[in-house]
């Protein structure tokens, strides 16, 4: 890879031009998404996140607990923390709503995204044509859609996955972590060929920022790191690029402790079951065979040969890129997580190779510059239509206060605030992105401390008959049912046999499009019961799937127990206070998820806190307790990771200031 052209003031400028207009160029791409507040995509994911970095705004600095989702779960576990923060920042410091503050947010990655293409090949190739085309191809073209039918038919004028993951799907975080990712390698390529102090702190930062926005990204940045490692040491033979690869991978580490803890990762690990199908014995066979190719192969035709330290990088890359996810399409390849959600990254890497195999046959002459330059041109010309017309994908909805997704939290947002639903498909993406309201499930199934939770969210959709979902509710906390019928233009009709509590459930308001809100029968409006502690600990462990009987049991438990009154109210995200009467052989059942973290005082005196079947809270509280308070404290890894990441920054910024030691001999 050629060296940063720093003691040449024109080619400095020059490659500043061009990174300044291709962020011009790219940001006419995304300038609609940038100027839009609500979009007729109404079933994107893209909802979690506004509603998160809401919730982070209207909480700032840092809530430790999301009360609102998933019966509640540490915030942190929620989603890596950089989207929300830059959403919450521009909400806070520059006074814009959510939705709005997402949409800006998103939309300056994307186009600082091509110019980081751009500037990996340009450095990479040394070539500036190979970096236009590089760049150019990333914004304009998708090579999966040639060889994924599914994808390509449900692309409009050939619209790249890249932009469709962002505006149709709504991956923010995804695609912003993959606009760092190429200035996180240029940075690595840099600090481990010229030993760059300098440059090994931009690239801790860089990879710390690409895992602090998604975990897709993360795992990209992962797959790809020992390729960039692997292609400088073969062609410099310079052992200390391993330590210094380290470093970086600890600093990066460093730097994101704060919120990624243990069981940060145990949480996630866990919960990927719920979003991705389990790896096989094959596969990671089959990786380590394409390592051994690859290694070799590598070895025989660029050891010693810093030329083609670049082509090295970008075939380990792509060639594995490759086996991941286009043979997890055709072959069923995969050793964890979704591998298809990784095309955008694999689209880049083919651009970025396409640009290098058209720089190396436009070499030796005018004539073959013109020939690459002439089949660039034709490579793209399928394009045509996005390229001339690039806002065609992009469909404003200035009426959005006329939709279900908005009218069913409006209408509970008014009348019962503080109570606990069910709500499903594209109502329960959008449900918490105007104000703060519980429901028993949340933005995607992703940071869930209480998998029971979860279950009783899908049991409540699925189960064909009435009674066993409204003892979910009961047991799960749930004040009512947000049901989308057949007739609702609500995104995905998740409801099955949505008619099946008519008559059976009150209703409390229904909207006459097919969308009805039925209350659940519970004792008190509260989310906490006194009940016999002896009966409640006698309740057998459930599976995972949940036990019927157990739940009808535990529903019975709470809603049949003693008459003893309770009311909680919280005070903010990380602190209830709960009012229950309590007598000799007693607890109170608090429906809220456990956490070891959960510190309770019952009248000033401290009281024990442990988990229950349904994996939600109980507090022993002594008789003759009348209020109970249960607090979130600061776990304890969360205060060695803010230490670590200080220790991290504090590091990063001696190196900033630090000269690089001199080129590997």
């Amino acid at each position: 890879m050629a060296a940063f052209p720093s003691t040449r003031r024109r080619a400095v400028l020059l490659l500043a031009a061009d990174a300044v207009l291709l962020f011009a160029y790219a940001a006419t791409l995304i300038w609609p998404v940038s100027q839009t507040k609500y979009a007729d995509l109404w079933g994107s994911i893209e909802s979690t996140f506004i509603a998160d970095g809401r919730f982070l705004a209207a909480h700032w600095p840092r809530p430790l607990w999301q009360p609102n989702w998933y019966g509640g779960t540490r915030f942190n576990y929620i989603y890596p923390p950089a989207i929300r923060y830059g959403t919450a920042t521009l909400t806070k410091y520059y006074p814009m709503p959510p939705v709005r503050a997402y949409h800006i947010y998103v939309s300056i990655l994307y186009a600082c995204g091509i110019v980081g293409v751009y500037l990996l090949a340009r450095l990479g190739s040394g070539s500036r044509l190979a970096g236009w085309m590089a760049a150019l191809g990333t914004g304009w073209l998708s090579p999966v859609h040639l060889l994924v039918a599914e994808l390509r038919n449900d692309t409009a004028d050939y619209v790249t996955q890249r932009l469709k993951s962002l505006v149709q799907y709504g991956e923010g975080p995804h695609i912003s972590s993959l606009a760092i990712l190429p200035v996180a390698w240029i940075a690595a390529w840099i600090a481990l060929r010229d030993r760059s102090p300098r440059a090994a702190a931009v690239a801790a930062l860089g990879a710390a920022l690409v895992v602090s926005h998604n975990f897709y990204g993360a795992t990209a940045l992962a797959m790809a790191f020992p390729f960039l490692v692997w292609s400088v040491w073969l062609t410099s033979g310079d052992r200390s690029v391993w330590w210094r690869a380290a470093l970086i991978a600890v600093l990066a580490y460093g730097l994101t402790a704060w919120w990624l803890g243990p069981s940060y990762l145990r949480v996630t690990l866990r919960n990927l079951r719920l979003v991705a199908e389990p790896g096989n014995w094959w596969s990671p066979a089959l990786a380590i065979l394409f390592l051994l190719l690859y290694g070799a192969a590598s070895w025989r035709w660029a050891r010693g040969r810093p030329e083609r330290a670049y082509a090295v990088f970008l075939i380990g890359a792509l060639g594995y890129f490759s086996l991941d996810c286009l043979g997890n399409r055709f072959f069923h390849y995969r050793i964890a997580g979704e591998p298809t959600r990784l095309f955008p990254e694999w689209d880049m890497l083919v651009a970025l190779a396409g640009a290098e195999i058209l720089r190396r046959m436009g070499q030796g002459s005018r004539r073959r510059a013109a020939l690459a330059l002439a089949l660039f041109v034709a490579v793209c010309w399928p394009a045509k239509k996005y390229i001339f017309h690039p806002w065609r994908l992009f469909t404003r909805d200035d009426s959005y206060q006329d939709r279900v997704e908005y009218r069913m939290q409006d209408w509970v947002h008014r009348n019962v605030p503080h109570a606990r639903l069910v709500a499903a498909g594209s109502v329960r993406f959008w449900y918490n992105v105007w104000h703060d309201l519980p429901q028993l499930g949340g933005g995607s199934e992703q940071g869930v401390s209480n998998l029971y939770a979860v279950v009783a969210q899908w049991r409540i959709l699925q189960e064909p008959e009435p009674d066993l979902p409204i003892a979910f509710a009961q047991a799960f906390g749930v004040d009512g049912f947000i049901v989308n019928g057949p007739d609702s233009e609500e995104v995905y009709h998740d409801w099955l046999k949505p008619d099946r509590f008519a008559g059976k459930l009150k209703v409390l308001y229904d909207d006459g499009r097919g969308s009805v809100i039925y209350e659940i029968p519970r004792r008190y409006r509260s989310l906490a019961r006194v009940v016999d502690k002896k009966a409640l600990l006698a309740l057998p462990e459930m599976p995972l799937e949940g036990d019927n009987d157990t739940v009808r049991a535990y529903a019975a438990l709470l809603e049949q127990g003693p008459d003893a009154p309770t009311a909680t109210r919280w005070l903010d995200p990380e602190t209830l206070e709960i009012d229950a009467p309590v007598n000799e052989g007693q607890a109170v059942a608090v429906q809220i998820s456990h956490d070891p973290q959960w510190r309770a005082s019952a009248d000033g005196t401290p009281a024990r806190v442990r988990r229950d079947v349904t994996g939600q809270t109980v507090v022993e509280a002594p008789a003759g307790t009348r209020r109970i308070r249960l607090e979130f404290s600061t776990p304890l890894e969360d205060r060695i990771g803010a230490g670590v990441s200080v220790l991290a920054a504090g590091i990063v910024l001696a190196l900033l200031g630090r000269r690089r030691r001199g080129p590997a001999a």
